[in-house]
């Protein structure tokens, strides 16, 4: 499922600044429901694990001329708080 996310966010990137690197890609890892902010941060270390070894040979220096990983944390108020909130984004 990460890898899907991953992919859909590098997918949909746009460009918006001519002055911007077009090789240059910054991925956000948004968080599901009821996560920890920690846990959010461990999911995305695994999503650039993964992104390093399969897309960059574990060459972190290339990886980082072209990738910029980060989280867009979503803080977590419970189960019913968070479903709820997610029903209203829909």
């Amino acid at each position: 499922m990460y890898i899907r996310i991953l992919f859909l966010l590098i997918t949909i990137s746009t460009i918006v600044n001519a002055g911007i690197n077009e090789c240059f890609v910054d991925v956000y890892y948004a968080n599901g429901i009821k996560t920890e902010k920690h846990a959010a941060e461990d999911s995305l270390n695994l999503i650039i694990k993964g992104t390093l070894s399969s897309q960059f040979n574990n060459d972190v220096e290339l990886m980082e001329k072209y990738l910029s990983f980060d989280t867009s944390y979503n803080q977590t108020k419970g189960f019913i708080f968070d479903m709820l909130e997610s029903a209203r984004q829909k």
